[in-house]
């Protein structure tokens, strides 16, 4: 890969080391464009990168070990909003999230750390999983382990997790997943408080616990495409995608651009990217959802069943309707042989047409209770 000014736009002052294969990009006024962003090269260095600091500098390495730059970017009071052209942005919110920096948080975000009491833990696994603390460790993840405020859970593309909260609120992850335990604040004696999580890339299932139910504004969960506000509900995100479904109660969705509310089941959207058009993709196939989600199924059975059941339940209704089609088509079969039977005049009734006529009339009334029975049964 290479760094292409073009791909940069005309804006900020920006320098090329290819030899190093890192490029420089200096904030100054013309840096940034009129929307407040700035360009990088590309989203590999937003939702396949790592974010890590040098003196006043912020630098994205991405997978290849190629660098971005942004001089002076943490002695900026508002720093700007990074975006990758490809619908994906790091706001100065994500950057302290997953950013690399050795237990001391850059941003004041207002989630100050309440205590070093564990919020949560994982309840089931699969493949691997790594949970990088505040203080830069990192552990492997295993059944029980401990999950505090302000760690960064990482799963292989293989690993799916699940992560029970003290709200009973659960966070399901997969497919090269990162999540970010922001904030967590919970009250058990008022079931209420607060959580904030942000997550980057992969897929996920969050279903909200008591928190959700006493102050629904208080649960959100946020992305390089928007941020959604959790209304007591189980909500479902695939960043490779960019879409969003809710299955049951109401989510908020805002990209900095639209704020739409979702309570429809099965209701998906599709966010292109951060500050553009929203597209509301209808309601989808609980097969669908099913299929798409099917990584995360062995670590977070008990949503599964619901999903389940929505199949079975429209796979029986499909087989009523199927049956009572197969009534319908047989009586009709009945009706036009004694229609044929009398425009051509049975042998047997030959020389009783009224005889011929009752017959006929009495077998097309047994039809027509034969079709209000399998409309009853289809009820």
């Amino acid at each position: 890969m290479k760094f292409l000014d073009d791909e940069l736009g005309q804006n900020g002052a920006h320098s090329n080391n290819t030899e190093n294969n890192t490029f420089t990009i200096k904030l100054d006024d013309t840096a940034v464009s009129d929307s407040g962003f700035v360009k990088i090269p590309n989203s590999e260095f937003i939702d396949n990168g790592d974010y890590s600091r040098e003196g006043h500098d912020l630098i994205l390495t991405n997978a290849d070990g190629q660098q971005v730059i942004i001089e002076d970017y943490f002695l900026m009071s508002e720093p700007p909003v990074l975006s990758g052209g490809d619908g994906l942005v790091l706001t100065p919110n994500l950057v302290d999230s997953f950013l690399d920096r050795g237990g001391e948080s850059v941003f004041a975000q207002g989630f100050g750390r309440s205590d070093i009491s564990p919020v949560g833990s994982v309840n089931e696994i699969t493949g691997s999983a790594t949970v990088t603390r505040e203080d830069g460790s990192t552990e492997e993840l295993t059944v029980g382990s401990r999950i505090f405020e302000g760690d960064v859970i990482k799963t292989s593309s293989n690993g799916a997790l699940n992560i029970e909260f003290s709200d009973q609120s659960t966070f399901s992850i997969s497919e090269d997943a990162q999540l970010a335990i922001d904030e967590y604040v919970y009250d058990p004696q008022q079931s209420a408080g607060t959580s904030n999580f942000s997550f980057l890339k992969g897929l996920f299932v969050y279903t909200s616990g008591l928190i959700g139910q006493a102050d629904p504004d208080q649960v959100n969960i946020d992305t390089p495409v928007g941020t959604i506000g959790i209304r007591g509900t189980t909500v479902l995100g695939d960043m490779n995608t960019k879409q969003f479904t809710v299955t049951e109660g109401g989510i908020v969705i805002d990209n900095g651009f639209q704020k739409i509310t979702m309570t429809n089941a099965y209701q998906t959207v599709q966010i292109p990217s951060f500050g553009g058009e929203i597209i509301n993709l209808g309601q989808i196939d609980p097969v669908q959802i099913s299929q798409n989600f099917q990584s995360i199924r062995s670590v977070n059975p008990d949503f599964f069943s619901t999903i389940d059941d929505a199949v079975n339940n429209n796979d029986n209704g499909d087989n009523g309707n199927d049956t009572n089609n197969d009534g319908d088509d047989r009586n009709e079969d009945t009706r036009g042989e004694n229609q044929q039977n009398q425009d051509a005049g049975d042998p047997q009734n030959a020389n009783n047409p009224d005889g011929e006529r009752q017959a006929n009339d009495a077998a097309n009334a047994d039809a027509d209770d034969n079709n209000d029975d399998n409309a009853d049964d289809t009820e």
